[in-house]
């Protein structure tokens, strides 16, 4: 990172062109050299034993003393171990490391995995593709002087690192944006695996500070998964946000646009132009404070401080510090969804990462309808320190959770997927892991399963044949072959044929609430009517319901019981006459016909038949449907002619008839015969007449 009164120059219009003039004459003296592309220079390195790598454990930072404030190239630069300990002390520790031959103006250092190798640039770059890429090998102890890319005029490199995912080495250049436009960062790299510069633009992304139009300056980052965290500092706030791997490894001519995350942001006067983490995720932001370097220490989650600013010891305040780096990596978070199935379509899940002050970039929703892990729907990664408990949450945006089985695992990708925490349930608390080597970059799953609710109905009736006036006895027997409790259980009556009131069904206690794989048996009784059996059959159909744990019902296939009833239709009638004898041509005879409906339907166009009796009177009865064993009596007359007397009798026979339900054939009674005899008066009488009929004396 540039400095802050070096940020101040760059952005003077006269010191810009005045540092372009210099940086292209510097730089074209520089490739007139015989070896500006691989120019090696041992230079000592004090700080550490020949060979060794750089301390990778968190205990020690590294920063980029700038060895003039001029674009001189020719000027040496400097790199010093800063004692992490020693921030919030009297000053902090810094030991020489090594000094930079032709380095004066570098920034953006960066430091390989391991701490074998650093890379840092030339702040500026006077022509298109003519960066300058300073290498420094541990095991030999000597600088490299290699040729990068850049835009020309234009890139003023302030930040860089080496991502440890893919080797390369990434310098940045931030602009600055307006009061609509946060400021863009355009990245640039370089690969330390085969030491040549990758051709075009990498990337660009907006800095996390925000709409500004004041100058960005500030720093990047990455974990050991190769996200890139990013602070931009404006001299009004402090943005800090992650850029989520991976990170493109080839160039265009204009690069590849990324988003950058925002995880914090807070108002802060100072202007930052370094970061490095130690192991357990504290941010150490380098600045100055007029002339001297100074160190903070801050909880990145907040932006607290926890120590600082302390400055550099005076062993390193002859130049301004203008950037740090580490290849100690910060520990990361992020929280990641698995659907195996969707309960409905659409059902969606919202998760989140909360404690520890997190404000930003830790939550995130899932959309679509695909399965698997949702890729496009990652809470974080926040940077995590270790010894913060972070509560880890999903919540339903469309649907219900409980409708699932959720089981949830953390595991530490940075350090062969070692297990961190696993259980079930939709939240739960993860006390961050300490680091005990590479720091740990753990992933966290929610797992969702689908639950599968089922139930059946079985319905059955104890009697087999209707009877009338019976009592049928039913049994539902519901059985909850789902995976959830149900609770409670209802049956319906979806269809009933009965005539009578239909059964009301009632179940147990064990109904309330029904778990997976049990059962439970309600009941009902009817009445059987008349009606039923003219029918024949009575059908009961019904469906058992349960209530999910999402408070969504559950209704099983239907379920029936049928009892059938024979038709035993049958009539009788019984004749019979008053007076019980006559005695003379004239008389009228009564004849009553008691018709009864022996069977156990009911008849109707119930008539009585007599055809043997010329003379007979209609035969009338008061009703022409007749229940099973009812009665009814039906009447005709008849007056005797002196046939009938002199016959000595009136003698006739009669039938009764009904139709059953659904039949076109009448049942018939047997005969019934009435004999109604006359009384014979034999006898003589004398009718004496006389003619004239008076007379008159002789």
């Amino acid at each position: 990172m540039r400095s802050t009164y070096g940020t101040r120059r760059l952005n003077s219009p006269q010191l810009r062109g005045v540092h372009s003039g210099l940086a292209r004459i510097t730089t074209s003296l520089a490739l007139a050299g015989a070896s500006l592309s691989m120019v090696a220079i041992a230079v000592p390195s004090p700080a550490s034993a020949a060979g060794a790598p750089l301390s990778c454990t968190g205990n020690t930072i590294y920063s980029y003393q700038r060895g003039t404030d001029r674009s001189d190239p020719s000027t040496t630069g400097s790199v010093y171990a800063l004692a992490t300990a020693t921030v919030g002390g009297s000053s902090v520790a810094a030991t020489l490391v090594t000094r930079v031959p032709a380095g004066g103006f570098a920034n953006a250092l960066g430091i390989t995995k391991g701490g074998t190798a650093m890379y840092a640039v030339n702040q500026t770059t006077s022509r298109v593709n003519s960066a300058i890429i300073h290498g420094y090998n541990t095991g030999t102890q000597a600088w490299t002087t290699y040729t990068g890319n850049g835009s020309g005029a234009s890139s003023s490199f302030v930040a860089g690192a080496v991502n440890p995912a893919n080797g390369i080495y990434y310098y940045v250049s931030y602009g600055t944006g307006t009061s609509s436009h946060p400021g863009t960062a355009t990245v640039y790299g370089f690969n330390t695996t085969t030491n040549t510069p990758i051709t075009g633009t990498i990337a660009t992304f907006p800095l996390p500070t925000g709409n500004s139009s004041a100058g960005n300056n500030g720093d990047i980052a990455f974990d050991s998964a190769g996200n890139m965290f990013v602070l931009a500092s404006n001299g009004t706030n402090v943005g800090i946000g992650v850029v989520k791997g991976p990170i493109p490894t080839t160039g265009s001519a204009s690069g590849v646009p990324l988003t950058d995350t925002l995880l914090n942001r807070f108002a802060d006067r100072n202007i930052y132009n370094g970061i490095a983490f130690d192991n357990a995720g504290n941010l150490y932001v380098g600045g100055t404070s007029g002339s001297t370097s100074v160190l903070t220490k801050l909880n990145p989650n907040t932006g607290v401080i926890i120590a600082g600013p302390t400055r550099l010891s005076s062993n390193a305040q002859d130049f301004p510090n203008v950037d740090l780096a580490a290849c100690s990596l910060n520990p990361t978070l992020s929280l990641q969804k698995d659907i195996v199935g969707r309960y409905a379509p659409g059902n969606q899940f919202t998760l989140s990462i909360s404690g520890g002050g997190l404000r930003e970039g830790n939550t995130a929703t899932t959309t679509g309808d695909t399965t698997g892990i949702q890729s496009d729907a990652v809470a974080g990664p926040i940077i995590a320190r270790s010894g913060t408990t972070y509560m880890l949450t999903e919540t339903a945006a469309s649907g219900s959770l409980l409708n699932y089985t959720t089981t949830y695992s953390c595991v530490d990708t940075a350090n062969g997927n070692k297990p961190v925490a696993s259980g079930t349930g939709q939240s739960f608390d993860l006390p961050f892991p300490a680091t005990t080597g590479i720091s740990p970059n753990v992933v966290c799953t929610f797992k969702n399963t689908p639950r599968a609710p089922g139930i059946t109905l079985k319905k059955s009736v104890e009697e087999t044949t209707l009877t009338l006036g019976e009592t049928l006895h039913y049994s539902f027997l519901v059985t909850n072959t789902g995976d959830v409790p149900l609770a409670p259980v209802t049956v319906s009556e979806t269809e009933f044929t009965g005539h009578g009131t239909p059964p009301s069904v009632s179940c147990p206690a064990g109904a309330d609430s029904l778990a997976p794989g049990a059962s439970v048996t309600c009941t009902a009784t009817y009445t059987v009517t008349q009606a039923d059996v003219d029918d024949g059959t009575v059908n009961n159909t019904a469906t058992a319901t349960g209530i999910t744990p999402a408070h969504e019902p559950i209704t099983s296939s239907p379920s029936s019981a049928s009892v059938a009833g024979a038709h035993h239709p049958s009539i009788s009638v019984v004749k019979s006459a008053e007076p019980s004898s006559f005695s003379a041509a004239g008389e009228t005879i009564h004849y009553s016909f008691l018709v009864t409906n022996t069977g156990n339907v009911t008849l109707s166009h119930v008539a009585v038949v007599d055809t043997d009796l010329p003379g007979l009177s209609a035969i009338t009865c008061p009703d022409h449907t007749l229940a099973a064993g009812a009665s009814e009596t039906c009447t005709a007359t008849y007056v005797t002619t002196a046939a009938d007397v002199d016959a000595g009798s009136v003698t006739n026979t009669a039938t009764a008839q009904g139709d059953p339900p659904r039949s076109e054939t009448p049942v018939v009674s047997d005969p019934s015969t009435a004999t109604v005899p006359a009384e014979h008066r034999p006898g003589i009488s004398v009718v004496k007449s006389a003619e004239p009929s008076s007379f008159s004396a002789a």
